[in-house]
C-alpha cells in the first residue's frame, strides 16, 4: 500500500532470516534486493513488494550516552529504545566514474526516517511519518 515501516526483528536475528520470515509471512510480495528509492511503476503495480534492508537507531538521548559514571545497562537501553528517527546510508556514483580513482565520484545518499511512534511498543513494527534524504559529497 505504498507504506513504509521499521520493524524490529528478534534479538541476534540475522538480515537474511527476518527478510525470509517476512517472505513467508506475505508469500504472494516480490522482494527487492536494493535499497533505492522505487519508480513510480512499482509505486502504481498491482502486485505486492516488499524492500527489506537494515537500518541504524539514532538515540534521541545522547547526554546519557556520553555522560561519565552512568552504567552500560541504562546506556545500552537507551541505544535501542524511545527511539525515533533510525538510518540507512545508500552508495551511489554521481557522474562518471573514474577507472583510476572511483572514490572520486563516489558520493553517500544518507537517509533518516522518522517514525510516528517510538520503539519499542506494542507493536513490533512502526509506520514512518517521514523521509529525510541528504547527498554527501566523497570528501
Amino acid at each position: 500500500q505504498n507504506k513504509e515501516f521499521v520493524c524490529r526483528g528478534h534479538d541476534y536475528e540475522r538480515l537474511e532470516a527476518f527478510q525470509q520470515r517476512m517472505l513467508n509471512e506475505f508469500p504472494h510480495a516480490i522482494a527487492m534486493q536494493h535499497a533505492n528509492q522505487p519508480d513510480e511503476t512499482i509505486f502504481q503495480a498491482e502486485a505486492q513488494y516488499l524492500q527489506i534492508y537494515a537500518v541504524t537507531p539514532i538515540p534521541e538521548n545522547q547526554e546519557v550516552l556520553q555522560r561519565d559514571g552512568i552504567p552500560d545497562n541504562i546506556k545500552s537501553f537507551y541505544k535501542v529504545n524511545h527511539i525515533w528517527r533510525f538510518r540507512y546510508d545508500r552508495p551511489f556514483h554521481k557522474g562518471t566514474k573514474d577507472k583510476e580513482n572511483e572514490f572520486k565520484s563516489l558520493w553517500v545518499e544518507r537517509t533518516t526516517l522518522i517514525l510516528m511512534q517510538s520503539l519499542p511498543g506494542i507493536s513490533r513494527w512502526f509506520e514512518v511519518e517521514k523521509r529525510e534524504v541528504v547527498s554527501m559529497r566523497p570528501i
